[in-house]
């Protein structure tokens, strides 16, 4: 039954919006205009037959011919778009119909002086509010003139009642036909502000919501810059002081050889960072294109884990591949590398020697859960909240080395396009485990 009148209710909307108009392509007081025309012309069709009823012919004719130019004036605004133009016509006929009619229909024994109050209240809801005054000072003036015309005799108005009880009948049926025409007019109008209201207090929240965004990315992008501007500053001017060391000075092999090492070591950290910091500007770039394909994950990583294999000999860490060689995923291939080379880099960096690595996969669902286990450092309980973010600061490895920083914050974007999940298991001084969920390929 709730259904049935919720549908009955949705139907009634979309007629009534078809009737007055889209609020995307209609003003709201061009909608009010086209639903007041439309409710008057059903008051007219009421009218039209109550007034031969009572014995008002003149009036009756005087109503046909009104609905057809106020069923014209409808189509010129509502089909034809030319509302100012309606609008002017609308209230200049308005005004010739009630003069007119308050001739033919007994002047103030007729119910015409409610014609005025109600035209009085649609002109002040469809007009522009600098025109307000001109409206109630002509609308003042007008029914005071005509109540003057009246009682001073210089126009004689005759009294078109065959009897007293068709006057009364005529008061009461135009008393309640303006009622519930002017019911439906203002309660639409009181609907369309209410509505209109609502949006601009949708529109202030959706800017205070974009200005809060614009804030966040600002802080973020000025948070990237330090960080960048520090990761790079520091490693280049060791660099340089190394290659000046080298230059000026005349050092033993063992030294010389030490120096050397430290400076492959900058530069690889250095290599790595600005590897990481292009593959985010590209993403930003390209507007986060992400190309998903079926792949192969043991085949897609086994490059990767070659690659670092001998950064992990060098610490003597055990690096084990427990990748199951059948399942399949749908990602981007680069950046699924991206974010294994990254997160394995940093198992390596926080292991000490002859520590172990574990990377498998395992099927959760529809989902494949790629997992990189270390039994290294571990990560600070207050880093933890902010580890995907920029907000978190570089730290030195087990031999010095750099890690945390752009690298961790890429990882998390580049899974969230993929519509994947990361996230971790870390204890201080027991090692850390981190997930990869993407989902699974159907081929």
């Amino acid at each position: 039954m709730n259904e049935l009148i919720l549908k009955y209710r949705k139907s009634i909307l979309s007629s009534w919006k078809s009737i007055i108009g889209g609020d995307a392509d209609f003003s709201l007081e061009n909608r009010i205009f086209n639903a007041v025309c439309f409710i008057t012309l059903c008051g007219l069709i009421v009218f039209i037959p109550f007034n031969l009823y009572v014995g008002l012919p003149g009036v009756s004719v005087l109503m046909v011919i009104s609905f057809f130019i106020l069923g014209y004036l409808y189509y010129l605004a509502r089909y034809k778009r030319r509302f100012n133009i309606a609008g002017i016509f609308y209230c200049v006929f308005a005004y010739l119909f009630l003069l007119l009619n308050y001739y033919l229909n007994s002047g103030i024994n007729g119910p015409t002086i409610f014609g005025f109050l109600a035209m009085f209240i649609l002109f002040i809801a469809v007009t522009p509010q600098p025109q307000h005054k001109i409206w109630i000072t002509l609308h003042i003036l007008l029914v005071l003139g005509l109540l003057y015309i009246e009682y001073s005799g210089k126009i004689l108005i005759k009294n078109t009642y065959p009897s007293p009880a068709d006057r009364v009948k005529d008061t009461a049926g135009s008393y309640i036909v303006f009622i519930i025409c002017l019911y439906f007019i203002i309660n639409n109008i009181r609907n369309k502000y209410y509505n209109e209201k609502k949006l601009a207090e949708q529109r202030a929240t959706s800017i205070i919501r974009q200005n809060q965004e614009l804030e966040e990315l600002n802080q973020e992008k000025n948070r990237l810059f330090s960080l960048i501007s520090h990761d790079l500053r520091a490693p280049l001017n060791s660099i340089q002081g190394y290659l000046e060391l080298l230059t000026d000075t005349t050092l033993p092999e063992a030294e010389k050889f030490k120096i050397e090492t430290q400076l492959l070591s900058l530069t690889k950290h250095t290599q790595e960072m600005l590897f990481n910091l292009l593959s985010w500007s590209k993403s930003q770039l390209s507007g986060n294109a992400v190309e998903l394909q079926s792949l192969n994950v043991y085949k897609t990583l086994e490059g990767t884990m070659e690659m670092l294999q001998n950064a992990a000999d060098k610490k003597g860490i055990a690096l084990k591949n427990l990748i199951d060689e059948a399942i399949q995923i749908k990602a981007d291939a680069d950046m699924v590398q991206l974010v294994v080379r990254n997160l394995l880099n940093n198992a390596i960096k926080f292991t000490g020697d002859d520590g172990e690595i574990v990377i498998k996969t395992q099927r959760d669902g529809n989902n494949c859960v790629i997992s990189i286990k270390d039994n290294g450092t571990g990560i600070p309980l207050e880093k933890q909240d902010e580890i995907f973010s920029l907000k978190i600061k570089s730290a030195l490895g087990t031999k010095k080395e750099k890690g945390v920083g752009l690298g961790l914050f890429l990882c998390g974007q580049l899974i969230e396009l993929q519509s994947g999940k990361i996230w971790f298991n870390s204890k201080p001084g027991i090692g850390s485990e981190f997930f990869i969920s993407l989902p699974v390929s159907n081929n």
